[in-house]
């Protein structure tokens, strides 16, 4: 699964897999999480958590959250969206944003949204 999930990330945004390489994931239910490689291997403590959402699976889709888009979105190269003000205040507010100018280079319905080049998340 979380082959897919990066191979997806790097057809889609062309987010590289290496990117990816000094990380490890943990799957937990219908959550995987990501974290260092110290991080997966601690186990002095049983803490509650490891990691951050990385992506979650709701039936067979499996959405990244917007927690990984902010850290691996730099690395993104296609099918982004960068916002305007007035967009990104939309966006806050969580209503519906309109006049997206977009050339999305594949199939995929969602875009990745910027502002000011920091990556928000997925729309």
């Amino acid at each position: 699964m979380i082959n897919k999930i990066l191979q997806n990330l790097e057809i889609e945004y062309g987010i590289p897999q290496s990117v990816f390489q000094k990380y490890d994931f943990l799957i937990q239910k219908e959550q995987i999480f990501i974290m260092n490689k110290v991080v997966y291997n601690f186990n002095k403590i049983r803490p509650y958590r490891k990691g951050i959402l990385f992506a979650q699976k709701f039936g067979k889709t499996i959405k990244i959250s917007d927690q990984a888009i902010q850290i691996f979105g730099k690395y993104a190269t296609k099918n982004i969206v960068e916002l305007s003000s007035e967009q990104m205040s939309e966006i806050i507010k969580a209503k519906k944003i309109t006049n997206i100018k977009m050339s999305l280079e594949t199939s995929q319905k969602d875009f990745l949204l910027t502002y000011k080049k920091y990556p928000v998340g997925l729309y």
